[in-house]
């Protein structure tokens, strides 16, 4: 049995090392769209497994909610790009919006080919 305050100190190690994860990566898509100031998004959620794509495309989500980055899309060319902004900026009309992009491992195969 777990004690409130225990699962209170755990819950709050979790909050800080998220946060630790997620500045980690906005520094990580900073430098990854170098002078261009931009990163194709495939690039750069890709990884060597399926799990960590996800992971990182996951946190990257929170990243364009948060206003750490902004996310343009362009159906005609399909294609996704980020642009992460020095610090964090909020939205001045209305609320935080998210945008699905799906993962399927099919996708994830066939872009891992096109990459190599």
């Amino acid at each position: 049995k777990v004690a409130k305050e225990e699962l209170e100190k755990l819950l709050l190690m979790e909050r800080r090392d998220f946060t630790r994860t997620l500045d980690s990566m906005h520094e990580e898509l900073k430098a990854a769209a170098g002078e261009t100031g931009e990163v194709k998004y495939w690039d750069f959620i890709r990884a060597d497994t399926f799990e960590e794509t996800v992971k990182r495309a996951w946190l990257v989500s929170f990243l364009v909610s948060y206003g750490y980055s902004t996310l343009e899309i362009d159906p005609l060319e399909e294609k996704i790009t980020l642009k992460p902004l020095e610090r964090q900026q909020v939205a001045s009309k209305g609320e935080p919006f998210s945008v699905p992009i799906s993962i399927s491992l099919t996708e994830w195969k066939k872009r891992r080919k096109q990459s190599a």
